[in-house]
């Protein structure tokens, strides 16, 4: 009987822990007037999704993951504390300028 009960407790445990709560999904890119862009214009891989936990301390309230090129994320596992959350996807565009040295001022300023 106690043999039985032990197993009994393990297999919930185990049960419990292939359970635990994730957060997941998928995003689509949109253009300045909301419509979908394709993925083979652009891509969505690098995407960074950020996950708030609005009910937790500061210190347990933040985690970021990166889409794979459909645009697919998922929370590490075991990061997701019951709570709940902000998703925010954040994507931005570099850009690279040269900056060159002025050699006069106007009007002989110094």
């Amino acid at each position: 009987m106690k043999y039985t009960k032990n197993i009994l407790f393990a297999v919930m445990v185990l049960a419990v822990a292939a359970c635990s709560p994730k957060i997941y999904g998928r995003v689509q890119l949109v253009d300045a007037n909301l419509q979908p862009i394709l993925p083979a214009q652009e891509s969505p891989q690098g995407t960074v999704v950020n996950m708030i936990n609005t009910t937790t301390i500061i210190e347990k309230a933040s985690g970021a993951v990166v889409t794979d090129t459909e645009g697919k994320f998922e929370s590490v596992k075991n990061y997701v504390l019951p709570g709940l959350y902000k998703v925010v996807k954040m994507r931005t565009h570099s850009i690279t300028r040269e900056a060159k040295k002025e050699n006069s001022r106007p009007n002989g300023t110094h």
